[in-house]
């Protein structure tokens, strides 16, 4: 630490050196000696002509960033057109609502004017940050035009070549130029944004007062807009004097191509997007190529199915879902168009998991919805409209009643099909709906007929594309989990299990949280619910000096937890060789470090970002730092040295996961090396939770470090006049013939001696540790055969034990004599 001190301050001295001289070594071209006169300020040639360099790069710069792009220029032609387009759409928006629309088409027009709100927003946000560069510019160009005035006086009064004063006007003149174009382009962006903002208020003001038509008493569900059905053969919605706006197809065609228009980013984003889901779905399918599920549970009979017969239609799927989060600038037309197409696209998905009798019924949701979507594009009288709404009734209750009818008369059991199950289940729901759009129909109650229909038809159809994603998700996380999991030789069938479960439970639980919000959506409760919940959360709390809101504290807890779950991810994906790292073929336990590294950064960030969320000074956290140093100094000594030595395992590696090691007489496998204690699984089965300092501080054996080789051994003893040469022979024969043994280094037999009883022999071997026990025995018991087949005999020790008879009234001898075989004697006292 000393020696890096020494060197950062030979460095910091180098440089002080280097200022001082370049200070010293400037020379300005003349002085003046009169002390009455303010000097002028130093002027070097050599800066000068590096000034006069510098200056017309900023001018290059300056030109091309306050240079109107071509999505200005696209503006400044289209804006005149779109005046008139606003003007008159705000007209016919209001004839529209003296027309007494249907609440389909009022969220039509709402659709079409958030369309040119965002558009406007968005020439808005182009034309400030363009506003923001030249206020740049102008900000570095003041000071240049006050330099090179300044150095113009200069060069005058020093009587500076005339060429030289040429070049210092020219870039004076340019810069006045550059600056007086740069604020004139300034003047011109405000008068656009003005005009701009001008639109924008005229919007709003038509969305508002839709709005405001949409939440009037004529849209309650319970209000009667028209009477009896019979009654109103011949009268018609509009009056003569009532002006109908054009919201048909043609008009939506017509109109396309004057608000909408293809950003270039967003093209290509999304066709980045689409390449990437094409390769995404086929590393899935590749995934289950390569590692086939091996157990057909319940819910995993069609996940392996999905990818390896439908990866075709999971792309059209896909790239459709992913369409809908690029056409926010789109007419409505394009959303419809695209929803249904997502909703035939996800049938192939979902028909082959369902029971055969129950999949039409798909088919004829597809259609309902199809003529739901195209009742908008066309303007109906209130008879004809109520007769439409009562086709789709009588249609959609047909169809349940004639495919649900024999599974509630005869109690029959669906085979498979979890949709269809849930279509049955709930259908005494649909019917009463169904029945309840119908009677409201008939007595005029309209705005209750289409909510009814689009709980029935449209929850139907949201229904069908929310359970072809739920699929898909479902087969890809299993996916990755079985590639996980088949990589690793040794794993827990329980622990896969709870992981493919608690995941397909988050997933289950994202898509039912989607769909509840979309049905919220449907009818037009979503909005209200946001602004109560932006009421409550955002409302502010105060108690003593601190002051926070609800939506603070929720996003606090939101923030820790997802950073949680994505270090756990994290976790999950980057295991030691076996992971999202296993391409780039790095040392054994780098993953492990490199993932260590990334969670603990993950967490570390979480915390900060949710604290700052909170609107908490991180420097009144100071003291508090202070005080836990000062506690961690005296009484979390151990704790910290156990981190400390756990950091020290992840990036040194002298244990890894696997490992088979021996710490203080304990002997087992490596399970986990955390950063304050490690795993220790042993062979007796137990797992030991062992401090990290133990590890560092106390001798440890790591059998399995840089190698799994272990060298065995196997002692025996032969009789006397048994042929050493023989026995050695068969010992190699016998660890030869083993399959575990290993050819190189070859078994090594060797004679060690004379014992007492016999010949000494050792055999050693080399074997991978884990087969080192069996093949001991093994080898152990092919040697005692070959022995005895070979004739040759493995003594033991003999001993002689003499008992002395005794007579009556003699104590006994305590001295036992024993003669061994070789002839030996002893005494043992018993």
């Amino acid at each position: 630490m000393n020696a890096f001190y020494n060197r950062l301050s030979v460095v910091i001295l180098f440089l002080m050196c280097l200022l001082n001289v370049n200070a010293q070594i400037e020379v300005p071209l003349s002085q003046t000696d009169s002390s009455d006169v303010e000097e002028p300020s130093a002027l070097l040639i050599v800066d000068v002509i590096d000034n006069l360099r510098k200056t017309q790069q900023l001018l290059v710069i300056a030109k091309k960033r306050t240079r109107p792009s071509s999505e200005i220029a696209r503006i400044d032609s289209l804006l005149p057109n779109y005046k008139g387009i606003v003007q008159n759409e705000k007209k016919a928006t209001f004839n529209f609502i003296k027309a007494n629309p249907n609440r389909q088409k009022v969220d039509n027009y709402l659709g079409k004017w958030r369309v040119y709100e965002a558009k406007l927003q968005d020439w808005k946000s182009t034309i400030i940050n363009q506003i923001q560069d030249n206020a740049k510019v102008i900000d570095e160009l003041n000071p240049s035009l006050a330099k090179w005035a300044k150095v113009k006086s200069d060069t005058i009064i020093l009587k500076a070549p005339e060429e030289f004063l040429n070049n210092i006007n020219l870039t004076i003149t340019d810069l006045e130029d550059t600056f007086e174009q740069t604020k004139g382009g300034i003047i011109s962006y405000l008068k656009t944004e003005a005009e701009i903002d001008n639109l924008i208020t005229e919007a709003n003001e038509a969305s508002e007062a839709l709005d405001a038509f949409k939440r009037s008493n004529t849209f309650d569900y319970l209000y009667r807009r028209h009477g009896f059905l019979w009654n109103e053969i011949d009268i018609e919605l509009e009056s003569d004097t009532i002006t109908i706006p054009e919201l048909g197809l043609k008009d939506q065609l017509r109109k396309l191509k004057e608000v909408t228009h293809v950003n270039a980013n967003h093209l290509i984003e999304f066709i980045l997007m689409v390449v990437l889901v094409i390769f995404l779905v086929r590393y899935l399918k590749r995934s289950f190529i390569k590692y086939p599920l091996g157990n057909k549970e319940r819910y995993l009979i069609h996940v392996e199915e999905l990818f390896l017969k439908h990866d075709k239609v999971i792309v059209v799927f896909s790239c459709l879902l992913l369409f809908r989060f690029f056409t926010n600038d789109y007419q409505r037309i394009f959303i419809d168009v695209t929803g249904i197409l997502l909703l035939v696209s996800a049938l192939p998905i979902i028909r082959p998991y369902e029971d055969k009798f129950l999949r039409a019924i798909f088919t004829y949701i597809v259609i309902l919805v199809v003529i739901d979507t195209l009742k908008t594009y066309a303007w109906f009288s209130s008879f004809q409209y109520r007769i439409l709404l009562l086709i789709e009734s009588i249609i959609a209750i047909g169809v349940l009643y004639y495919y649900v009818r024999p599974y509630n008369r005869k109690k029959k059991t669906i085979k498979n099909g979890d949709f269809v199950k849930a279509i049955v289940k709930i259908s005494p729901v649909l019917f009463l709906c169904l029945t309840i759009s119908i009677v409201s129909n008939l007595v005029g109650y309209t705005n209750l007929t289409d909510l009814c229909l689009k709980v029935c038809i449209l929850m139907g159809g949201v229904s069908i594309i929310f359970y072809a994603a739920l699929l898909i998700a479902e087969s890809a996380a299993i996916s990755i989990i079985n590639r996980h999991y088949g990589v690793i030789d040794n794993y827990s069938l329980i622990e896969r299990k709870s992981v493919e479960k608690k995941v397909l439970n988050v997933l289950k639980f994202l898509i039912i949280l989607l769909w509840f919000m979309f049905f919220l959506k449907i009818i037009d409760k979503l909005d209200p619910l946001y602004e109560l919940m932006e009421i409550q959360l955002t409302e502010s709390y105060k108690v003593g000096s601190i002051e926070f809101t609800l939506g603070a504290i929720l996003l606090f807890f939101i923030v820790l937890f997802s950073s949680y779950i994505l270090s756990s991810l994290v976790a999950f994906l980057i295991n030691d060789g076996n992971g999202a790292l296993k391409v780039f073929k790095l040392p054994k336990g780098i993953p492990t470090a490199i993932s260590v590294i990334i969670r603990y950064v993950i967490i570390g960030f979480g915390f900060i970002f949710a604290i700052s969320i909170l609107g908490v000074d991180l420097s009144t956290f100071n003291l508090m730092a202070g005080a836990l140093g000062l506690g961690i100094g005296f009484g979390l000594q151990t704790i910290i040295s156990n981190f400390v030595s756990g950091l020290i395992l992840i990036f040194e590696r002298p244990i890894l996961p696997g490992d088979s090691v021996e710490v203080d007489n304990l002997w087992g496998t490596v399970n986990k090396v955390g950063v304050r204690a490690s795993v220790i699984n042993t062979y007796d089965g137990a797992e030991v939770i062992v401090p990290n300092n133990n590890l560092i501080t106390n001798d440890l054996i790591n059998w399995t470090l840089s190698s799994k080789i272990r060298r065995m051994e196997i002692k025996l003893g032969t009789a006397y006049g048994s042929n050493p040469n023989e026995v050695m022979e068969i010992l190699n024969e016998a660890a030869k013939a083993h399959p575990a043994v290993l050819k190189d280094p070859p078994p090594l037999p060797l004679f060690q001696g004379f014992g007492d009883s016999s010949l000494d022999f050792t055999l050693w071997y080399w074997v991978y540790f884990e087969n080192g026990l069996s093949s001991k025995s093994e080898i152990s018991i092919d040697i005692y055969n070959r022995l005895k087949k070979a004739g040759i005999e493995i003594p033991f020790p003999q001993r002689d034990l003499h008992i002395k008879s005794l007579t009556k009234g003699e104590k006994p001898n305590s001295d036992i004599g024993f003669k061994s075989e070789a002839g030996k004697s002893g005494e043992n006292e018993i």
